[in-house]
């Protein structure tokens, strides 16, 4: 695999309250400049179609590890499952979730990954000055062209920067758009819906009729368009108190123009289909919430070194990412999100129990997490050794594999609100009689757990509850009469 290389290739967000968008590809100045049709994959692809797998994880030096773990999970999800969004746009100081003053992790690792797997802002054309970038950063992602100099010309007369109606002069455009209508946040025409170079394209030539320039996913277009409280999650800058935790159509347009593979065509054989999962550290692209000793408005950047071979073999302008780490600035305040929090309590009653007697096991289960509901929950017991389950005692829907000790058995709870009602049930086993010599107590261990669509339990310590029970085999006398049987006893001492 040939991967591209610049040195410190760093894409940061910034504080300054303005809209995003994607709609580029995740390549150097240089690149940009030199092959303004270069498209990024991420890191695994070399031109060979089918399944590529990225891994993410938490970097365990990280300060706040164990709060990462959940919005880099819902992250994750978010961008396997490529669902094209509007109307879900919180703006700056607005969330009634994020508290005032922090930044909302999912949101900014949603944008981060996207980075570290391929896509670039829309907006924001880089190596801006200063004046430029408060004047111009909503501006649809262009290089200099030509002439080495932006040309920001005029603003159309709608007064929105990124919207069809700007002039560019000689700049070159970096942004693909939808060749019918200009319109960043619908999807291409169909059946079926070809993410591919029939419905998008960088030349401004294929521009509907009335358009300038291509329009980028800023909330101000987005809102000119008609979709209030939208924006697309790669616009180059965020804010404090702010939720952005879904794709727009255009991210979701990148990403899948990028797995049409190095042929541009949807539906053939270099395709690829992108799947992000969130292992043990280490991975492909780790995270990392640290001081980043950069200018006080950056809050998170994906940084990549890449090699310098150049293309991908078999293309001029088809490269592969090789992220390095995505980073949060652990200088900012950070909100990490609500999460489910599974948690499990047992009771055998606190009983000592003979030989051949019933353990009565009171389970309770609840979400003591804050306002994330756990679904697709069950109850795992193990049936304890010396013993056998009994099914006819305990509460209906137990799937065992089998009564005998070490048998696994499932009982199904479903949805578990956050902060709602527990779940009780009752598991019963039979002692066996007699005991094995030696054994004086039985143990059983429960486990509680969900089917994980709704992210991780970041506090997987509750999710066990064990207890041990005494077994109570009697004072034996020397006739080998129990103690309670009185009936039998015959005054012979022991």
């Amino acid at each position: 695999m040939r991967r591209l290389q610049v040195l410190s290739l760093v894409v940061v967000v910034t504080l300054v309250a303005k809209p995003v968008q994607s709609g580029a590809f995740f390549v150097s100045p240089t690149i940009q400049t030199d092959s303004p049709g270069a498209v990024a994959h991420p890191i695994g692809y070399d031109g060979t179609g089918g399944p590529i797998t990225v891994s993410v994880c938490i970097d365990p030096a990280s300060p706040s590890a164990a709060e990462l773990a959940a919005p880099a999970a819902r992250a994750i999800d978010t961008l396997n499952a490529l669902v094209p969004t509007t109307g879900t746009y919180v703006p700056i100081g607005e969330s009634t979730q994020v508290p005032a003053g922090h930044f909302d992790a999912e949101s900014v690792l949603l944008h981060e990954i996207a980075h570290c797997v391929g896509i670039h802002h829309g907006n924001k054309p880089p190596n801006m000055t200063r004046a430029q970038e408060l004047a111009f950063s909503d501006a649809t992602m262009s290089n200099t062209g030509p002439d080495n100099l932006y040309s920001f010309i005029l603003i159309g007369a709608d007064n929105i920067w990124g919207s069809s109606d700007d002039l560019r002069g000689d700049d070159g455009n970096l942004f693909w758009f939808r060749k019918m209508n200009n319109d960043p946040f619908s999807l291409p025409g169909g059946p079926p819906l070809a993410y591919d170079q029939s419905n998008y394209t960088r030349d401004l030539a294929d521009l509907p009729v009335g358009a300038k320039y291509a329009a980028n996913g800023t909330p101000a277009v987005a809102e000119s368009l008609g979709y209030s409280d939208t924006k697309a999650v790669m616009y180059a800058q965020t804010g404090v108190q702010s939720e952005f935790r879904s794709l727009s159509h255009d991210d979701v347009t990148m990403l899948r123009y990028a797995s049409s593979g190095l042929n541009e065509i949807a539906g053939d054989a270099d395709d690829y289909v992108l799947t992000l999962e969130l292992i043990d550290f280490p991975c492909d692209i780790p995270i990392k919430l640290e001081p980043l000793g950069l200018a006080s408005d950056t809050v998170g950047r994906c940084r990549s070194v890449n090699q310098t071979q150049g293309p991908i073999a078999g293309s001029t302008d088809h490269y592969t990412l090789d992220p390095i780490a995505v980073e949060l600035n652990a200088d900012f305040s950070w909100f990490f999100g609500s999460a489910l929090d599974l948690a499990v309590t047992k009771t055998d009653g606190d009983v000592e129990v003979l030989p051949g007697g019933d353990i009565v096991y009171m389970l309770e289960v609840s979400n003591v997490g804050d306002d994330i509901d756990a679904t697709g929950v069950e109850i795992e017991e193990t049936v304890p050794d010396s013993t056998t389950f009994n099914a006819a005692s305990s509460d209906p829907g137990w799937n065992c594999t089998d009564i005998v000790a070490g048998s696994e058995c499932l009982l199904s709870v479903g949805t578990l609100t956050a902060g709602g009602s527990p779940v009780q049930a009752t598991f019963v086993v039979t002692v066996d009689n007699p005991v094995p010599g030696g054994v004086k107590e039985i143990f059983n261990l429960a486990r509680v757990s969900d089917d994980g669509n709704n992210g991780p339990d970041p506090n997987p310590g509750n999710d066990l509850a064990q207890e041990s029970t005494p077994i109570d085999s009697g004072l034996v006398f020397s006739d080998g009469f129990e103690s309670g049987n009185t009936s039998a006893w015959s005054g012979t001492s022991p």
